[in-house]
Protein backbone atom coordinates (compact mmCIF):
# COMPACT_ATOMS: atom_id res chain seq x y z
CA UNK A 1 0.00 0.00 0.00
CA UNK A 2 2.85 2.60 0.81
CA UNK A 3 4.71 1.53 -2.38
CA UNK A 4 1.34 2.35 -4.54
CA UNK A 5 1.29 5.51 -2.18
CA UNK A 6 4.79 6.27 -3.01
CA UNK A 7 4.08 5.85 -6.70
CA UNK A 8 1.12 7.87 -7.39
CA UNK A 9 2.97 10.77 -5.18
CA UNK A 10 6.12 10.47 -7.65
CA UNK A 11 3.75 10.30 -10.22
CA UNK A 12 1.99 13.53 -9.36
CA UNK A 13 5.33 15.36 -8.89
CA UNK A 14 6.38 14.42 -12.71
CA UNK A 15 2.47 16.00 -13.54
CA UNK A 16 3.45 18.68 -11.68
CA UNK A 17 6.85 19.05 -13.12
CA UNK A 18 5.69 18.84 -16.82
CA UNK A 19 2.95 21.59 -16.10
CA UNK A 20 5.60 24.18 -14.55
CA UNK A 21 7.93 23.49 -17.58
CA UNK A 22 5.00 24.10 -20.23
CA UNK A 23 4.19 27.19 -18.41
CA UNK A 24 8.04 28.02 -18.55
CA UNK A 25 7.75 27.23 -22.23
CA UNK A 26 5.20 29.40 -23.01
CA UNK A 27 6.30 32.41 -21.15
CA UNK A 28 9.48 31.78 -22.96
CA UNK A 29 7.78 32.27 -26.32
CA UNK A 30 10.05 35.35 -27.80
CA UNK A 31 7.19 37.54 -29.63
CA UNK A 32 7.97 38.59 -33.32
CA UNK A 33 8.53 41.92 -34.34
CA UNK A 34 7.59 43.65 -37.46
CA UNK A 35 11.41 44.81 -37.55
CA UNK A 36 12.73 41.10 -37.41
CA UNK A 37 9.70 39.78 -40.12
CA UNK A 38 10.75 42.22 -42.38
CA UNK A 39 14.42 41.10 -42.01
CA UNK A 40 13.39 37.08 -42.46
CA UNK A 41 11.19 38.47 -45.63
CA UNK A 42 13.41 40.94 -47.08
CA UNK A 43 13.73 39.52 -50.43
CA UNK A 44 10.14 39.15 -50.88
CA UNK A 45 9.36 43.09 -49.95
CA UNK A 46 11.77 43.82 -52.62
CA UNK A 47 9.91 41.97 -55.51
CA UNK A 48 6.78 43.34 -54.20
CA UNK A 49 8.19 46.40 -54.60
CA UNK A 50 9.48 45.68 -58.26
CA UNK A 51 6.02 44.64 -59.40
CA UNK A 52 4.38 47.43 -57.81
CA UNK A 53 6.29 49.49 -59.34
CA UNK A 54 6.15 47.85 -62.94
CA UNK A 55 2.08 47.80 -62.22
CA UNK A 56 1.96 51.80 -61.57
CA UNK A 57 4.35 52.25 -64.21
CA UNK A 58 1.94 50.10 -66.67
CA UNK A 59 -1.15 51.79 -65.40
CA UNK A 60 0.46 55.33 -66.88
CA UNK A 61 1.20 53.33 -70.27
CA UNK A 62 -1.42 54.03 -73.11
CA UNK A 63 -2.47 50.58 -75.08
CA UNK A 64 -0.88 48.51 -71.90
CA UNK A 65 -3.78 47.39 -69.85
CA UNK A 66 -2.99 43.75 -70.28
CA UNK A 67 0.48 44.41 -69.44
CA UNK A 68 -0.70 46.52 -66.21
CA UNK A 69 -2.96 43.37 -64.90
CA UNK A 70 -0.81 40.46 -65.68
CA UNK A 71 1.84 42.56 -63.45
CA UNK A 72 -0.88 43.34 -61.00
CA UNK A 73 -2.10 39.42 -60.69
CA UNK A 74 1.85 39.06 -59.70
CA UNK A 75 1.68 41.62 -57.19
CA UNK A 76 -1.46 39.86 -55.45
CA UNK A 77 -0.21 36.33 -55.40
CA UNK A 78 2.88 37.72 -54.36
CA UNK A 79 0.89 39.44 -50.84
CA UNK A 80 -1.07 36.42 -50.71
CA UNK A 81 2.55 34.16 -50.46
CA UNK A 82 3.52 36.70 -48.01
CA UNK A 83 0.67 36.82 -45.95
CA UNK A 84 0.83 33.35 -45.40
CA UNK A 85 4.37 33.56 -43.86
CA UNK A 86 2.73 35.50 -41.09
CA UNK A 87 3.44 34.17 -37.53
CA UNK A 88 0.74 32.86 -35.61
CA UNK A 89 -1.06 35.33 -33.11
CA UNK A 90 0.64 34.26 -29.93
CA UNK A 91 3.97 34.44 -31.28
CA UNK A 92 3.03 37.92 -33.20
CA UNK A 93 4.05 41.01 -31.43
CA UNK A 94 1.50 44.53 -31.76
CA UNK A 95 3.31 46.16 -34.70
CA UNK A 96 3.25 42.88 -36.84
CA UNK A 97 -0.32 42.52 -35.66
CA UNK A 98 -1.16 45.67 -36.80
CA UNK A 99 0.39 45.66 -39.88
CA UNK A 100 -1.08 42.35 -40.33
CA UNK A 101 -4.45 43.94 -40.33
CA UNK A 102 -3.48 46.84 -42.42
CA UNK A 103 -2.06 43.76 -45.13
CA UNK A 104 -6.08 42.29 -45.11
CA UNK A 105 -7.46 46.49 -45.60
CA UNK A 106 -5.42 46.15 -48.56
CA UNK A 107 -6.74 43.16 -50.28
CA UNK A 108 -9.83 44.59 -49.41
CA UNK A 109 -8.87 47.68 -51.21
CA UNK A 110 -7.13 45.88 -53.74
CA UNK A 111 -10.21 43.18 -55.09
CA UNK A 112 -12.14 46.84 -55.55
CA UNK A 113 -10.10 48.58 -57.31
CA UNK A 114 -9.36 45.48 -60.04
CA UNK A 115 -12.87 45.50 -59.95
CA UNK A 116 -13.84 48.60 -60.69
CA UNK A 117 -9.99 49.13 -63.17
CA UNK A 118 -10.44 45.84 -65.06
CA UNK A 119 -14.07 44.75 -65.54
CA UNK A 120 -13.44 42.98 -69.07
CA UNK A 121 -10.03 41.24 -67.70
CA UNK A 122 -11.96 40.35 -64.52
CA UNK A 123 -15.62 38.92 -66.11
CA UNK A 124 -13.34 36.90 -68.42
CA UNK A 125 -11.35 35.38 -65.40
CA UNK A 126 -14.42 34.76 -63.96
CA UNK A 127 -14.81 30.87 -65.26
CA UNK A 128 -11.66 29.67 -64.71
CA UNK A 129 -12.36 31.40 -60.87
CA UNK A 130 -15.37 29.27 -60.50
CA UNK A 131 -13.23 26.35 -61.42
CA UNK A 132 -11.15 26.56 -58.81
CA UNK A 133 -13.98 26.59 -56.18
CA UNK A 134 -16.42 24.06 -58.03
CA UNK A 135 -13.36 21.47 -57.93
CA UNK A 136 -12.52 22.72 -53.99
CA UNK A 137 -15.44 22.07 -53.20
CA UNK A 138 -15.90 18.44 -55.17
CA UNK A 139 -12.40 17.37 -54.03
CA UNK A 140 -13.38 18.26 -50.34
CA UNK A 141 -17.11 17.08 -50.38
CA UNK A 142 -15.71 13.39 -52.37
CA UNK A 143 -12.70 13.42 -49.80
CA UNK A 144 -15.17 14.06 -46.42
CA UNK A 145 -17.46 11.09 -47.68
CA UNK A 146 -15.61 8.92 -48.70
CA UNK A 147 -17.20 8.99 -52.11
CA UNK A 148 -14.38 7.97 -53.69
CA UNK A 149 -14.46 4.21 -52.36
CA UNK A 150 -16.99 3.12 -54.58
CA UNK A 151 -15.69 4.37 -58.10
CA UNK A 152 -12.09 2.72 -57.57
CA UNK A 153 -14.21 -0.12 -56.38
CA UNK A 154 -15.65 -0.76 -59.74
CA UNK A 155 -14.34 -4.12 -60.95
CA UNK A 156 -16.00 -5.36 -64.31
CA UNK A 157 -15.20 -9.30 -65.47
CA UNK A 158 -12.75 -7.16 -67.36
CA UNK A 159 -9.39 -5.24 -65.71
CA UNK A 160 -9.29 -3.11 -68.94
CA UNK A 161 -13.09 -2.05 -69.04
CA UNK A 162 -12.87 -1.08 -65.16
CA UNK A 163 -10.38 1.74 -65.62
CA UNK A 164 -12.23 2.59 -69.09
CA UNK A 165 -15.38 3.00 -66.60
CA UNK A 166 -13.36 4.91 -64.11
CA UNK A 167 -11.57 6.88 -66.23
CA UNK A 168 -15.20 7.67 -67.98
CA UNK A 169 -16.73 8.91 -64.82
CA UNK A 170 -13.59 11.09 -63.35
CA UNK A 171 -13.99 12.96 -67.21
CA UNK A 172 -17.89 13.18 -66.94
CA UNK A 173 -17.47 14.95 -63.58
CA UNK A 174 -14.66 16.96 -65.15
CA UNK A 175 -16.30 18.37 -67.78
CA UNK A 176 -19.84 19.00 -65.90
CA UNK A 177 -17.50 21.24 -63.55
CA UNK A 178 -16.12 22.62 -66.42
CA UNK A 179 -19.51 23.53 -68.21
CA UNK A 180 -21.39 24.53 -65.09
CA UNK A 181 -17.79 27.09 -64.07
CA UNK A 182 -17.77 28.41 -67.96
CA UNK A 183 -21.98 28.92 -67.78
CA UNK A 184 -22.08 30.17 -64.18
CA UNK A 185 -18.95 32.16 -64.49
CA UNK A 186 -20.04 33.67 -68.42
CA UNK A 187 -23.03 34.76 -66.82
CA UNK A 188 -22.08 36.54 -64.08
CA UNK A 189 -18.92 38.34 -65.91
CA UNK A 190 -21.28 39.87 -68.19
CA UNK A 191 -23.65 40.91 -65.83
CA UNK A 192 -20.02 42.10 -63.53
CA UNK A 193 -18.93 43.75 -66.79
CA UNK A 194 -22.15 45.32 -67.61
CA UNK A 195 -22.64 47.16 -63.75
CA UNK A 196 -19.24 48.54 -64.03
CA UNK A 197 -18.86 50.03 -67.20
CA UNK A 198 -22.58 51.09 -67.16
CA UNK A 199 -23.29 51.84 -63.46
CA UNK A 200 -26.52 52.42 -62.25
CA UNK A 201 -27.64 56.32 -62.26
CA UNK A 202 -29.55 57.63 -59.33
Amino acid sequence: MVSILNSFIALLHQIIGMSKMTDTEKTEIKKISLEQFVKDHYQMFTVLGVFGGLTALFVRLENAAYLSFMSFLIFILLNLDLWVKFPKSEEAGLSLKIFEGLLQFLWIFVAVYLVQAYPDYVAALMPTFFMFIFGGIFLYVFNKFKLFEPIRKISPPFRRRSTIIRMAIGMSIMVGIILLSIALGSLIGELFKDYFKYPPTA
